[in-house]
């Protein structure tokens, strides 16, 4: 059902196209995909939320990339793309309450991972898999800062997103979004 979700998805434009082929050609070539035990290719979901209004975007400061971002994480063996989405808004926001801006991904790409040391560990540089979705939160619901994973978390000005994030490598996974939403 997963990967058919991803077979399924109309990508935005050439680029977006050839990162399903890749995606979907790791996915016959690979094993263990869904779990760190892949050390080189690995399933994550991430989440951009907005606000009802789609002025606002929740974004949290990440320690290990030390910059504003979406939230997301490991698929760590679970196959429901949008649970673990959703899963990882609640714990690094605090929220609750969330709705879908629609039912469908919003956004695949293959996210180059740094060399870098997590809880002690040396992780190598590998290659996130990435299937995006686009959530809709009130900016009024509290707020709960999850110090193990992140520095802070705020409501930015969603035409600000680029700009806050100062990423370089997100900059396009980001404009996909920001297209996505305009277009909702």
């Amino acid at each position: 059902m997963s990967i058919q979700l991803i077979e399924n998805y109309q990508p935005c434009d050439v680029e977006e196209a050839k990162v399903k082929s890749d995606i979907l050609t790791i996915c016959q070539q690979e094993a263990d995909l869904f779990t760190r035990d892949n050390r080189q290719n690995h399933f994550t979901s991430s989440a951009l939320i907005i606000s009802p209004d789609k002025k606002e975007t929740l974004l949290i400061h990440h320690k290990i990339y030390n910059a504003w971002g979406w939230t997301g994480g490991h698929n760590d063996g679970d196959e429901d793309f949008k649970a673990v989405a959703l899963k990882e808004a609640r714990e690094e926001t605090g929220l609750t309450n969330f709705k879908f801006l629609n039912n469908e991904i919003a956004s695949l790409d293959i996210l180059p991972v740094k060399e870098h040391l997590k809880h002690g560990e040396l992780i190598a540089e590998h290659q996130h898999l990435n299937v995006s979705y686009i959530l809709v939160a009130d900016p009024a619901e509290r707020l709960e800062w999850n110090e193990e994973e992140t520095n802070d978390l705020k409501w930015w000005p969603l035409d600000k997103l680029i700009e806050v994030s100062g990423e370089v490598l997100m900059k396009p996974v980001y404009q996909k979004l920001l297209k996505v939403i305009s277009e909702s």
